[in-house]
């Protein structure tokens, strides 16, 4: 079992240091991309952290033309959710391809952003993205 219990702050620390865990039920072993402190499945609070290869398809995706603080400077840019390799769905910036060669199934891979200053005020972040898995577009 991975150190430190499930938790945003941790899931960004160890986005920090180029790593994507997931959180495992270890009770039915449901996996979920997003930390979990109980199982929404059974109800268990029996979780732990399981490392990820970062490997996945595109579900779907929206085009952001209007961001929230701190993504003002990046519209437009592609939201969308990825399904692991391992299990668990994720939702993530996709980045390095053109809006009209998404796809449903289209396969991804994780990169990291390197951290951005902003008075060490919590939350640092976007801390990671997905990109085609092949050349980028």
């Amino acid at each position: 079992m991975e150190e430190g219990a499930p938790s945003i702050e941790e899931f960004y620390r160890r986005c920090s240091d180029k790593a994507l865990y997931l959180t495992r039920c270890n009770e039915c072993r449901s996996m979920y991309g997003a930390p979990r402190t109980i199982c929404p499945r059974c109800g268990s609070k029996n979780l732990a952290w399981i490392p990820s290869k970062g490997l996945g398809e595109l579900v779907t995706w929206t085009i952001i033309h209007v961001a929230p603080p701190g993504f003002e400077g990046m519209t437009p840019y592609v939201m969308g959710i990825v399904e692991l390799e391992e299990g668990g769905r994720i939702l993530s910036i996709i980045e390095h391809v053109e809006p009209e060669k998404l796809r449903v199934g289209l396969k991804l891979k994780i990169n990291y952003y390197e951290p951005r200053e902003n008075g060490g005020e919590w939350p640092q972040w976007p801390r990671y993205y997905f990109e085609p898995l092949e050349e980028k577009q």
